[in-house]
Parts: C-alpha cells; sequence; structure tokens
C-alpha cells in the first residue's frame, strides 16, 4: 500500500473517531456538519472511497441553536445532581419536549418532577419499587402500560412516557397542586394522607407540590436566559 494510502487511512480513521465522540457527546439534533470534509479534501474522499469502500461522509449535529428550534432549548441541571451522577442526556430532553408538546402538559414542570422523584438518576430505585426518572410504580400503571405498549419501566423513555401519560390525566382532573399531590402519594390512601383526602379537609397543598412548583419557576427561567 503506498504512503499516500496509508496517510489517507489514517486521516479518515481520525475522521470517524472524531465523529463518533462527537456524535456520543452531541447526540443526533441541531444543524448538521460533515466531519470528514473538514479533515479530508473532495479528491481525497474520491481516493478514500475507492479504498476503504466508505459510500458517504459521517454526519454528525453540533450547532447549539438549532436546539432552540421549535420551542426546545438544553437544559443543564443542578451541579448538585450532576456530581452525584445525576444526569439528563439532551437526547432524553428532547424526547420529554416532543411528549410534552403532545400531551400539552408544562416541559419544565416535568423537569421540575424528574429532579424532585429521582434526582436526574434513570436508575433510581426506592423501597416500594418505584423506578425511573419519573418514579413510576409498575404495580400502579399496569393498565396504563398495557395501554401505551411500554414494558419496561426501567428503559428512560418509557418511564418519562408512562409518567407523564399519568401527571396529564391527573392536570385534566384536578388543580395543579392536588395533581402533583396525587401524583406522588396518590389520590386516597388507609391512612387518609391521599392527595383527595387532604383536599376534603382542605388542604391543597403538600411539601412535594410546593417543591415542585417552586423548581418548575425557577427552571423556566433558567430556560427563558
Amino acid at each position: 500500500m503506498s504512503i499516500q494510502k496509508i496517510r489517507l487511512r489514517r486521516r479518515l480513521k481520525m475522521a470517524v473517531v472524531a465523529a463518533s465522540t462527537a456524535y456520543m457527546l452531541f447526540g443526533v439534533t441541531g444543524y448538521a456538519r460533515s466531519v470528514t470534509s473538514a479533515s479530508i479534501t473532495a479528491s481525497d474522499q474520491e481516493a478514500v472511497v475507492q479504498e476503504t469502500s466508505i459510500q458517504q461522509p459521517i454526519v454528525i449535529f453540533t450547532d447549539q441553536e438549532e436546539k432552540q428550534i421549535n420551542g426546545f432549548k438544553e437544559y443543564r441541571i443542578p451541579q448538585e445532581y450532576s456530581e452525584y451522577g445525576g444526569s439528563l442526556p439532551v437526547e432524553i430532553q428532547e424526547y420529554i419536549w416532543k411528549i410534552c408538546q403532545e400531551y400539552g402538559v408544562d416541559y419544565a414542570l416535568v423537569l421540575a418532577m424528574i429532579e424532585v422523584e429521582s434526582g436526574y438518576h434513570y436508575d433510581a430505585e426506592s423501597n416500594c419499587q418505584a423506578v425511573g426518572y419519573m418514579q413510576v410504580m409498575e404495580s400502579w400503571h399496569t393498565d396504563r402500560m398495557q395501554k401505551l405498549g411500554t414494558t419496561d419501566l426501567k428503559d428512560p423513555y418509557q418511564n418519562i412516557l408512562v409518567g407523564v401519560d399519568y401527571i396529564a390525566e391527573l392536570l385534566r382532573r384536578y388543580p395543579v397542586s392536588v395533581a402533583l399531590s396525587a401524583y406522588n402519594r396518590g389520590l386516597n390512601n388507609q391512612r387518609g394522607t391521599g392527595a383527595l383526602d387532604l383536599a376534603n379537609r382542605k388542604i391543597y397543598e403538600t411539601k412535594y407540590s410546593e417543591k415542585v412548583l417552586r423548581r418548575t419557576a425557577e427552571i423556566e427561567k433558567e430556560l427563558a436566559q
């Protein structure tokens, strides 16, 4: 193999590695940018195609401004959560945004719920078997999961879909504070501390609902900056 072809192979390998790394970091949203075109000339690309059978340059998306298309803006979770393993990748944020648009639920509200419920840990699991970002309990939502076609609440996308579907249903029926309390503690329970149990005693807010609503307002301000 000629020295020129060896160099072309090396340059192509570096471009592919760069593309793969950027893909993992930035996902697949934003304006498209050709990685190989930045590092390999047009004539080089033709020679490489003949030598390696790679048909097209790898395309990735990196422009942050594109992330604001249709109102979406990437959210950076608080450092106090990321330092302890919490994360919310942009691909999942985009999914949350789309689901919220479909259900008519406030995007910032769902982000706040994820923060309060799981601290941005997709694999969180409580003693009562609530799992995932939105701490969904399968025993409570068997019918809902069947309706939505979900089977694995440990999958972050399925977890979010079930959680948003549930809070959307509650918001259609009750004021936001009562809906949030119901999401957290159920509508009624034997101890008389369910959301409707409390509402019957004219208690419409709980520490949970107050915290979620406070964080919702703060997140909305951050996203507006």
